[in-house]
């Protein structure tokens, strides 16, 4: 008796169809994690990963220099950090602290604020930071310097 090779087709097309859901990077994910600028933390802004393809997953900084960014794509990122879209929103600016003063600041969330950071941090083209995002929960820190 002759054995069919019709099984083996099937079982090798889930199989592959099981790699393509599951690899090639398209994972959701999410990265944490704490933003400073010369050892502040930056007090509120949009931090932004640029895939590949044009494809961009905002998060937001909060006042403490914490962020979140929600359902990223895993891969290699060029990472921006805005500052200035916190400029005409409402909250008072950030006047110079040392770094005593900000341990004083109450832990958690924080009043947003705008902070000036170096424009470079905010373009796509200029920005040095960039992060390989991996399926899964993930923290990183971002040091920005002048």
């Amino acid at each position: 008796m002759a054995m069919s090779s019709r099984p083996t087709c099937v079982l090798a097309g889930c199989m592959l169809l099981l790699i393509g859901v599951l690899g090639c990077g398209s994972q959701p994910t999410s990265v944490n994690g704490k933003v400073n600028y010369n050892n502040l933390p930056v007090t509120g802004g949009i931090i932004t990963l640029h895939f590949d393809g044009g494809k961009q997953v905002p998060g937001s900084i909060d006042g403490t220099g914490s962020f979140v960014v929600q359902n990223a794509l895993t891969g290699k990122a060029k990472v921006t950090i805005d500052t200035e879209s916190m400029k005409n929103v409402g909250g008072p600016k950030m006047p110079a602290m040392t770094k005593d003063a900000v341990s004083q600041l109450p832990a958690g969330g924080g009043t947003s604020s705008y902070m000036k950071i170096p424009p470079k941090y905010a373009d796509p083209q200029k920005t040095t930071l960039e992060m390989v995002v991996q399926s899964g929960v993930q923290s990183k820190n971002f040091d920005l310097t002048d």
